[in-house]
């Protein structure tokens, strides 16, 4: 039998709350045609599975945040930086797009 895995409530609120927010971004970019914003829709989507993989609990204090245990973290320490920086090059993406009104 599988271990549960830890903190599941909070891993889904947090994936619930990106992809919703990032849909509603992709939905708005293609009614109107603004690239840009569809593109930081899927930014956000990334964000959520990243935050899914390696989740922010809320009831921590500020300052444990920087240490989270690699205990907590789903999927390889590859994964995890991959997704992260998907996230990162579709926002700098989606930001030139919206430089340049696209």
């Amino acid at each position: 039998m599988q271990a549960p895995i830890p903190h599941l409530a909070s891993r889904l609120f947090s994936l619930t709350v990106f992809v919703v927010v990032g849909g509603l971004l992709v939905g708005s970019g293609i009614s109107r045609g603004l690239a840009g914003r569809g593109v930081l829709g899927a930014s956000v989507v990334f964000m959520g599975v990243f935050a899914f993989l390696q989740p922010l609990l809320l009831d921590l204090p500020l300052h444990s945040l920087m240490h989270t245990s690699s205990a907590l973290a789903l999927g390889s320490r590859g994964l995890r930086v991959g997704v992260s920086v998907i996230a990162l090059l579709l926002l700098v993406v989606a930001l030139v797009l919206s430089v340049l009104d696209l």
